[in-house]
């Protein structure tokens, strides 16, 4: 017996503890905290910013080559010589003759600096800046698109809860209301008709919150099994825009047309490298050597050389006349784009234009058939026409969240459009 009530001790124990860690396992966030953690589980977000440090690392490169390049280098020779040697150029060049020494010992200092290069040092620098401003404007693209999606995914959540909320009330609103009249049996069949369309609008919200809640932990990027709840205010935000000032701010703020400017200096770099490849180098160098066969040692010699190099590239015309081909393709390139913006931004402002409309219109209709409502259900009579108007007023309140939820996400549409948050600053 005691073995038995310590084994169901055990049991409930454990699903007590059960229970509790599975509550305690599912997270409850608002909008910023669902915001932070879509672009902190990104995946692609992640592997621009290893691009990010790839090209910022290209620039530290670039730079360093106005700095001269310096070298040390030391060797240990052991010989016996019958006639002189040179060594070879892995070695130093150094001249050893025959000697009683055995060791002979060498240490070098070189250094050559860049004099004039026609300016592919300083186009490379360009270039890898250039190449480092369309990485960031990569990163606030993908950025702004993960923004957008988690936006919508979360006002898609956020407005079947609160149509849920609403039908439940309607639910019991009109329960209420039906016990109040007597039914003759026509009555009675409509009256059932009419409570069926509000268990399926129930049951049908319901799945729509399952369906929208794996849709958000998608944005998320976390697991299909992971339990979240969410908290936030499901109400209109008026924006203030003018189309004119919305292409303005598409024009300056929208990370693919920056992308494609920044392109466009890309290709023009590359046609003034392929072109300074006919213009000559010059080279200042500067050895001092240390050399003897025993320590300390006593001999030392330097001398400095200036060097200039004249290339001949049979190829050089080719590469140049493709150089100005990827400019001119860049240039019909960005044209096209934005052409392509301006048709979304007029698309995304008409669209929130008439959402923000339709919230103002729906919301006082429905304040008004529900004033209207509650004054027939206090001063009249109820029958099955008091049901119908119930259903009615549910209707436009359901019309109204619906118009709220676009103009919602009619809002995050055209600040992703836009390529910044209103007011653009």
């Amino acid at each position: 017996m005691k073995l038995k009530l310590t084994l169901i001790s055990v049991i409930l124990l454990s699903s007590l503890c059960f229970g509790q860690s599975k509550g305690d396992a599912v997270e409850v966030m608002d909008l910023n905290r669902a915001m932070d953690l879509a672009l902190k589980n990104n995946s692609d977000l992640l592997s621009v910013r290893q691009d990010l440090i790839i090209a910022e690392s290209r620039v530290k490169e670039a730079v360093f080559r106005f700095f001269p390049q310096i070298s040390f280098s030391s060797t240990i020779t052991k010989s016996e010589l019958e006639h002189p040697v040179v060594f070879s150029e892995e070695f130093s060049n150094h001249y050893l003759s025959p000697t009683i020494f055995e060791n002979f010992y060498t240490f070098r200092t070189h250094a050559v600096q860049t004099l004039y290069s026609g300016g592919r040092n300083k186009n490379t620098l360009r270039l890898a800046r250039a190449s480092l401003k369309q990485t960031k404007t990569e990163y606030e693209k993908i950025k702004r698109e993960i923004e957008l999606k988690l936006k919508k995914a979360f006002y898609e959540l956020l407005c079947c809860e609160k149509l849920y909320q609403v039908i439940s009330q309607w639910n019991s609103e009109i329960d209420n209301l039906s016990k109040r009249i007597r039914l003759n049996a026509w009555d009675r069949i409509e009256l059932k008709k009419l409570k069926s369309e509000l268990i399926f609008d129930l049951d049908f919200a319901e799945k729509e919150i399952k369906q929208k809640k794996l849709q958000l932990i998608k944005a998320l990027n976390k697991e299909t099994n992971t339990e979240i709840n969410i908290t936030g205010k499901f109400q209109p935000s008026d924006t203030e825009l003018k189309l004119e000032q919305a292409i303005f701010w598409a024009m300056e703020r929208r990370p693919e047309l920056k992308s494609q400017v920044y392109s466009a200096q890309m290709d023009e770099i590359s046609l003034h490298l392929a072109m300074s490849r006919r213009a000559p180098t010059i080279s200042l160098s500067g050895t001092y050597d240390y050399t003897g066969h025993k320590f300390p040692l006593n001999e030392s010699s330097w001398y400095t050389t200036l060097a200039v190099h004249f290339p001949l590239s049979f190829d050089l015309w080719t590469q140049v006349k493709q150089r100005r081909a990827e400019v001119r393709k860049g240039d019909l390139k960005r044209a096209n784009i934005q052409d392509e913006i301006k048709i979304q931004v007029r698309c995304a402002y008409n669209d929130l234009v008439f959402w923000q409309n339709a919230v103002k219109y729906n919301f006082e209709t429905y304040n008004e058939l529900n004033n209207d409502f509650k004054n027939a259900v206090r001063n009249s009579s109820i029958n099955i026409s008091a049901i119908r108007s119930a259903l009615s007023v549910y209707k436009t309140q359901i019309k109204y969240l619906m118009s709220v939820k676009n103009q919602l996400i009619g809002n995050a549409q055209i600040e992703w459009v836009l390529g910044c948050e209103i007011p653009c600053r």
